[in-house]
This record gives C-alpha cells, structure tokens and sequence, in this order.
C-alpha cells in the first residue's frame, strides 16, 4: 500500500468514527494536498505533524469537520473567504474543498510558503489567491492561530461588516475569547464544539460582525 493510499484509508475511518462520510472529491483533494506537504515537507519545514494517522486528524479533519459543521448552519456557502496566516494551507485550502466554488485568499507572509499554496492549490483544482498581508476584507475569515492579547489589531480588520471570523479554539481558549469580545460594542460571539476521534475540547470560535 502507498502512502497515499493509506492515508485516504485513515482519514475516511477516522471521519466514520465521528458519524462523518467524506465526499470523495474532498477525500482526493486532501490526498493531493498529503503528498504534496510531505515531499515539501523535507526540506520546507511546514508541518510536524507529518506521520499519516496524526495528520488525517489533527490537521486535515481539523480542518474539514467545524469548516462542514459552521456551513450546515447557513443558508449559503461563500464565494470568498480569507485564511489569514494560511501556512501549509490549513484551514484555508481544506476548506476551499468544502466551498468549491468559492476563492480562497490565502494570507502568508513567508515566501516558501506561499509558494507552496499557489502550487498546492493547482494541484487540488481549488480557486485561490495567494496574498501578502494586506488591507484585504471578506464576510467569511478564518484563522486556526492561537488566541492572541491582540486578535482585534490582527484580524478583525478582515472582517466586512455583517461578516464572520472562524476561529479554531479549544474549550479552554474558547472561554477567553467569550471575555474578550464581551468588550467588542461591534461582535457577537457563538461557538460551535466539534468531535475528532482521540481528542476532546475542540472548539470553533464563530466572531460575527455587526
């Protein structure tokens, strides 16, 4: 068995284990995005998180399962959205496979980095733009950084008004967040807790804007 093929063995049973059926086209482009992370993998530094079982998990239905779980609760998926500090591509170009028709922009300082998405998001048959910070605005933003004293500076200002900020968090995070935005005359905070098989308190952080 290859590589490849063992990993889209692990992360269809792993999604199963939580009640999740992958649809094949996401399944595919999560293998494309795989293999192409590992061979870049040895000499870019983007990831540890590299052995098949643990990546499927932690990086991929991560990615995947508060990304299906946020849109199930809306009555439209986005044309656009914005993944600032994309790095090896999570959340962004995962979640572009949830939303294949809409653009991601992908936020990444590093030039390696960059490189990388613009050739992964080819290789997957995502849409995506592969941006420098900048004064960018989208009504759907995500982030999958840590909390941070400064998240209103770093990423509020992506988001339009009436817009979303996703936030990847845990149950611990989550809570420090629900202080911080009480502050916020501008935001509304909700959260949306998440199962991934072997880990507990996995939280999706949803900021919206007023």
């Amino acid at each position: 068995m290859t590589t490849a093929d063992a990993f889209r063995s692990i992360l269809i049973e792993q999604a199963a284990l939580v009640g999740v059926d992958l649809p094949a086209a996401v399944v595919e482009g999560c293998v494309t995005h795989y293999g192409l992370m590992v061979r870049w993998n040895a000499t870019h530094n983007l990831t540890r998180v590299i052995e098949p079982e643990d990546a499927a998990v932690r990086h991929y239905l991560d990615c995947l399962l508060p990304v299906m779980a946020w849109s199930a609760s809306q009555s439209t998926t986005p044309s656009a959205f914005l993944d600032i500090g994309s790095g090896a591509g999570f959340p962004g170009l995962i979640a572009a496979l949830v939303w294949p028709g809409a653009t991601a922009g992908l936020v990444e300082p590093a030039r390696k980095r960059a490189s990388f998405l613009s050739i992964a998001a080819g290789a997957m048959g995502v849409r995506a733009q592969v941006r420098s910070p900048g004064p960018w605005t989208s009504s759907v933003v995500l982030s999958r950084a840590t909390f941070s004293s400064g998240v209103r500076e770093t990423l509020w200002p992506y988001v339009e008004s009436g817009g979303s900020l996703l936030v990847w968090s845990t149950h611990h995070e989550a809570e420090t967040w629900s202080a911080t935005v009480s502050t916020w005359t501008d935001a509304t905070l909700t959260s949306i807790p998440y199962a991934l098989p072997g880990l507990e308190g996995r939280v999706l952080v949803v900021v919206s804007r007023a």
